[in-house]
């Protein structure tokens, strides 16, 4: 079994997906490897697996335009019980820290299981990305809340942070996050933020308190 595998879907940003493998590639210092969900109508995306096939941690896998919660959901499940830990990143994120990697994988440790999220600058204290023990993501069946597609995310990691007492925001750890506002791929999130406000709010309604003893459960909290 492999450390860490981050999961990150990407679309239409060739140059930033090779800057984030780089970073990687270049700062983390365990077994950590990074698999790139692509659109199989990406035009994207043929030069994006041509070039990264210079890194070994890179894996790839194609299939139908989806959102980042169910592409991230798909390919953890393809990789249960292959690693101690799952992060998501998007592909707008730029590991900075040397051995950020060891230092959220040593934090869980210390913690016998739960959530760590790196800084992104944009947010403190805030998921703007994370690392979850592998055991919470098997036990709930999914790393991003179903229905959602881009939103609201990060807002359900932070709540089952919170509730379980299992969350350490790693001040000192910089994952940076470069949000661009007139980036097309980021733009085109936006459609979805209505419905995804609506999920989020049913679950936290009638699924979430189900949801925190399974991840108390899964960490023996």
């Amino acid at each position: 079994m492999r450390d860490l595998l981050v999961v990150t879907p990407t679309r239409g940003r060739p140059d930033r997906v090779r800057l984030l493998a780089n970073a990687i590639s270049r700062t983390a210092t365990h077994q950590t490897d990074l698999i790139l969900g692509l659109d199989d109508d990406d035009d994207t995306a043929e030069g994006v697996c041509e070039h990264l096939q210079v890194y070994p941690n890179v894996k790839f896998m194609s299939g139908p335009r989806a959102g980042l919660g169910p592409w991230t959901n798909t390919m953890v499940q393809a990789e249960l019980g292959n690693y101690k830990a799952f992060a998501s990143f998007g592909d707008d994120h730029v590991p900075r820290t040397l051995g950020w990697d060891a230092e959220c994988l040593q934090q869980l440790e210390e913690m016998g299981g739960g959530l760590v999220a790196p800084n992104g600058i944009l947010s403190p204290g805030f998921p703007e990305q994370v690392v979850i023990s592998a055991p919470i993501v098997e036990a709930l069946e999914w790393m991003c809340l179903p229905g959602l597609s881009h939103w609201y995310v990060d807002q359900v990691w932070y709540d089952f942070g919170r509730m379980t007492g299992r969350y350490r925001w790693l001040d000192r750890v910089m994952v940076e996050h470069r949000q661009d506002p007139t980036d097309e791929t980021g733009i085109a999130s936006a459609g979805s933020m209505d419905l995804d406000r609506e999920v989020y709010a049913r679950w936290l309604l009638d699924e979430a308190p189900a949801d925190f003893e399974t991840v108390r459960k899964a960490v023996g909290a």
